[in-house]
């Protein structure tokens, strides 16, 4: 009998050793599950208030020039192509403040969306001859030529066109803004094999550092801290780019400036 007992009490134990175990488990997963979720929050925190230091820092800027030009307008002794100068400083400026408004409100839909983005038959081409043409006609930098190379000129995709040529026209900029002489390609080309269209934008500027390259396209991420910017335009991006399926990255053996590649599926 007394045997029985303990045997009992020995598989009784057992039990109650293999439950506080399962308990502790459960228990510590809970609590990775809290620190984590706490970190996501002060991480999130923190991410907020990068964003409104670095826009008001952007921001703070072109209106600094805007109002100084604005004063200088005002001086009736000014010459008229002193005018002019000024005239041109602040409409640059106010485009420096359109580009950074379109910037949050565009990572603003993104982000609070998770449709997927509405896609149509798209030509390539044609697509890509347009933003290089809106590219010519705002840089005034003739040091710098402007190509595009195809080898279709009748190729349609199915995808967002929209917000394709809204990344191919951020990348062309951002070519122009680092390149001061030589030339930016906007290339595409299909890879029959593997189903992908591959669009890549190359210049003869400064170039992304090696150790930049890998996240360039995060957050508040510039290349060159003394140009304009919010450093939002590659993170869209991205952003942009997964949401139709695809892939871009900086092309680590391109050693003449930078090339970005962008991957979509056909």
């Amino acid at each position: 009998f007394i045997i029985t007992i303990l045997i009992g009490w020995g598989f009784y134990q057992s039990h109650m050793v293999k439950k506080l175990r399962r308990i502790y488990g459960e228990l510590y997963i809970a609590n990775e599950e809290v620190k984590r979720q706490s970190f996501k929050a002060t991480e999130s925190e923190k991410m907020k208030t990068a964003f409104l230091h670095s826009i008001c820092h952007e921001v703070r800027t072109p209106m600094n020039s805007i109002n100084g030009f604005s004063q200088l307008l005002l001086e009736e002794s000014l010459d008229s192509d002193t005018k002019k100068e000024c005239q041109n400083a602040i409409q640059k400026n106010i485009d420096a403040l359109s580009s950074i408004i379109n910037d949050m409100l565009e990572l603003s839909e993104l982000i609070s969306s998770e449709a997927n983005l509405p896609v149509q038959k798209v030509n390539v081409h044609g697509l890509c001859v347009e933003e290089l043409e809106i590219l010519r006609k705002k840089i005034p930098n003739h040091n710098v030529e402007c190509f595009i190379r195809g080898n279709n000129d009748n190729l349609e995709i199915t995808t967002n066109g929209f917000y394709l040529s809204r990344v191919i026209g951020n990348l062309i900029n951002n070519a122009a803004k680092f390149t001061e002489k030589g030339t930016i390609v906007l290339e595409y080309q299909v890879e029959t094999e593997k189903d992908k269209l591959i669009i890549t934008v190359s210049d003869t500027g400064i170039g992304v550092p090696l150790d930049k390259q890998e996240w360039v396209f995060e957050r508040f991420t510039k290349v060159d801290d003394f140009k304009p910017g919010t450093g939002l335009g590659l993170y869209v991006c991205r952003n942009i780019i997964q949401r139709l399926g695809g892939s871009i990255f900086i092309d680590s053996e391109y050693v003449e400036g930078c090339r970005v590649v962008i991957s979509l599926p056909l």
